[in-house]
C-alpha cells in the first residue's frame, strides 16, 4: 500500500502546491506527528487502529480536524469545491 500512496501523492502534488498534500508512511509515531504540530489543519488516515489511536489522541491537544478508515484499505482524496 505504501507504494500506491506514494504514487497517488505524486500526481497530484502536481496540481497544489508545495505544502498542502503530505503522505506519511511509517508506523504509529510517525503517524501521530502531523496531529501534534500546530500549522497541519486535516488529516485523513487509512490503516490500523492502534496507529489512529495514536493520531487521534495526538490531533485533540491543538483541535486538529481528522477523519479515520480504521482496519479498511479505502483511501480517499478531499480537495475543497469538488
Amino acid at each position: 500500500m505504501k507504494g500506491k500512496s506514494i504514487n497517488i501523492a505524486r500526481a497530484i502534488e502536481e496540481g497544489v502546491p508545495p505544502g498542502v498534500f503530505n503522505v506519511v508512511t511509517g508506523g504509529g509515531e510517525g503517524g501521530a506527528a502531523p496531529g501534534a504540530h500546530r500549522d497541519v489543519a486535516k488529516i485523513s488516515f487509512t490503516g490500523s487502529t492502534p496507529t489512529g489511536k495514536l493520531i487521534g489522541a495526538a490531533s485533540v491537544q491543538n483541535m486538529t480536524r481528522f477523519s479515520l478508515e480504521l482496519g479498511g484499505k479505502n483511501p480517499a482524496v478531499m480537495l475543497a469545491g469538488v
